[in-house]
């Protein structure tokens, strides 16, 4: 079935809305398999395309989306075989969007891509529809969506191509918004005393909401935004929802 015979692909701008303001990967993977499954499509993958010679550790921390089978993941990206792969080269391009089952029809296969093919196969993922999103600081990311058999109508190329994009910037983002949440550490006080700033309450009331002086409060919130890096409160609290701490 084709998205543009879908009802609900006519509601775009919910679609997107709901994608820009989650909170996690999980939800962005729960509503694109709403939209892939009409599509023939069970699996969905999104990842930085990786550089030649990263190792397996490095290759798994580059996917930001997942609901491949871990056996076929494992072997596809902790075999290495992702280097190997004509998929990988032709995406590493910018190649328009292009289903595996087109492969054979452009290419001649090398034994490692046939391998691959089969393995995908044996998991499930008879075809896949793959999908390069370029990034401005010159990543590749790859999209794909895989199943057991697809029925993707040309113009379902254009629309995935726009919730990839879509998906993956905020993907990168969430991604970021944790590194740095792990590089800065609030204390259950300090956080406490964010969240009650962000409310509106002043000094003089988040004081007695955390049972401290004044000046314990006061010191709450320095200590908040020396590690925030930032000079006002305001700014604390608009970097506290940037990097997830508020919500």
């Amino acid at each position: 079935m084709s998205l543009n015979s879908l009802p609900d692909f006519r509601r775009t701008n919910s679609f997107i809305e709901t994608i820009e303001q989650a909170e996690s990967a999980t939800t962005i993977q729960n509503e694109l398999l709403r939209f892939v499954s009409n599509l023939g499509a069970d699996y969905l993958a999104c990842s930085i395309l990786p550089e030649p010679g990263l190792l397996r550790f490095d290759l798994l921390n580059g996917i930001l989306l997942n609901t491949l089978p871990p056996a076929f993941v494992e072997q596809y990206y902790g075999g290495g075989l992702v280097h190997r792969d004509l998929k990988t080269r032709l995406l590493r391009r910018l190649h328009p969007p292009f289903l595996w089952s087109e492969l054979r029809q452009s290419y001649v296969l090398d034994s490692a891509t046939e391998h691959i093919l089969e393995l995908a196969g044996d998991s499930g993922l008879h075809d896949g529809l793959e999908i390069a999103v370029p990034t401005l600081d010159t990543w590749v990311l790859s999209f794909t969506v895989a199943g057991d058999k697809l029925e993707i109508f040309p113009d379902d190329r254009i629309r995935l191509a726009h919730l990839a994009s879509i998906t993956t910037s905020r993907l990168l983002y969430l991604r970021r918004r944790r590194e740095l949440a792990d590089v800065v550490k609030l204390t259950g006080r300090e956080l406490e005393a964010l969240r009650l700033a962000s409310k509106g309450k002043t000094l003089d009331r988040i004081a007695p909401c955390m049972k401290i002086t004044r000046h314990g409060a006061d010191y709450l919130m320095r200590r908040v935004r020396e590690k925030l890096d930032v000079k006002t409160v305001n700014e604390a609290i608009s970097k506290g929802f940037q990097l997830g701490f508020l919500r």
